[in-house]
């Protein structure tokens, strides 16, 4: 039994794995650099070798993740094939992480990102199998963690969020104060910007426990992405898009009178703005579960902290389509669920499997290929 975190971690990673050597073998003539997704209306450096390409595309997030795994420290100039280099360069970990495994070596380095990914595919299930057995739950609940959105996207895509996803799991898994404890907050916040108010949760909750020293070593942990940012601030410009309002939910409010236009069939446009609207319906059902345990607040301040996103990104890009903002705001979504059933109050759980009804939904051509590809 002490090994099931680590036997369910394995089969959620291994699981994930198989489901990228299907879709690199059936839907892209075995280049696994297609998982990157990169658009071909990008420009790509010549000192590497080109990725598999999506044509007439803008590509997604990923593709600018690998390139800063080539060049994590801005000595080749790839942050010239960047959207927005200071945004994205504050996320190191991920990419970090696949340049240090690699030994820095570009031969390497799209492997060793790949198994990044599903490094932290297996750690959060491992941490969620950690806390079933806490709770008296199923073992099987590590499995979980492989339809999260941030993961869900993370397998197809190679975006970043699946490492603070798994992170929020350590958050509740961990024993407060523990060496990992720290360790954990720390990557959080070098994973992802909101990964720092994993840090302010904590830290709000040893100022109210009155708990002097844990609350300076838990802002210390903060330490490093601050030192980070700041070099990376000096090595690069600014992008003046602004992703936040003032005004709470303005950009979910936007997005709800606002209706995507899809060029597709009448028929599959409707389905996929009927599954957009379950989405959305999924945020308010989240907020209400908030409120739903207010008691809860002050105990547990990451259920608030984890909301400031959901409450004020109000970036359209962002609020487009759940593989955005499900992806991105995660960390709420999970945390929503693993506090609502520590409460039994099973709503919570909705959220993420209408978010998650709507991702799969995309990925249906990419299921239709490998069902070809196996009957033939």
């Amino acid at each position: 039994m002490r090994r099931s975190p680590l036997a369910i971690g394995l089969l959620a990673a291994t699981l994930a794995l198989a489901f990228q050597a299907l879709t690199v073998r059936y839907n892209y003539g075995g280049d696994w650099t297609a998982l990157f997704w990169t658009g071909a209306r990008w420009t790509q450096p010549a000192a590497l070798r080109t990725p598999y390409q999506f044509q007439n595309s803008w590509g997604y997030d990923g593709q600018f993740y690998r390139l800063i795994a080539h060049d994590p420290l801005l000595r080749r100039s790839f942050a010239e094939y960047i959207d927005d280099p200071q945004y994205r360069y504050s996320r190191i970990l991920v990419p970090g992480l696949a340049y240090v495994l690699a030994l820095g070596d570009d031969r390497f380095i799209d492997c060793a990102y790949i198994a990044v990914i599903l490094g932290f595919i297996f750690a959060g299930s491992a941490w969620l199998t950690m806390l079933a057995k806490q709770r008296d739950w199923p073992p099987w609940t590590g499995l979980l963690f492989l339809l999260t959105p941030a993961t869900l996207v993370g397998i197809d895509r190679l975006t970043i969020d699946v490492a603070l996803a798994a992170f929020c799991v350590a958050f509740v898994a961990l024993k407060p104060g523990s060496a990992g404890w720290y360790a954990m907050l720390a990557c959080a916040a070098l994973s992802r910007e909101t990964g720092l108010l994993l840090i302010g949760a904590a830290c709000i909750t040893t100022v109210r426990e009155r708990r002097w020293r844990d609350t300076a070593a838990t802002a210390l942990t903060a330490v490093p992405v601050a030192l980070w940012t700041v070099w990376v601030i000096t090595k690069t410009t600014p992008d003046p898009v602004h992703r936040l309002s003032l005004i709470p939910l303005s950009g979910f409010v936007t997005r709800l009178t606002h209706p995507s236009q899809y060029s597709l069939s009448p028929l599959i446009a409707a389905i996929t703005e009927a599954l957009d609207y379950g989405t959305l319906a999924g945020v308010a059902i989240a907020l209400w579960c908030l409120w739903r345990l207010r008691t809860q607040w002050t105990a547990r301040p990451e259920l608030l902290t984890s909301a400031i996103p959901v409450l004020f990104v109000n970036l359209p890009d962002v609020w487009t389509v759940a593989h955005a903002f499900g992806r991105t705001m995660t960390p709420f979504w999970l945390l929503i669920a693993i506090r609502g059933a520590e409460s039994r109050m099973w709503l919570a759980i909705v959220p993420i499997a209408l978010m998650d009804i709507r991702i799969i939904w995309q990925l249906g051509p990419q299921l239709m290929g490998i069902l070809r590809g196996l009957v033939t």
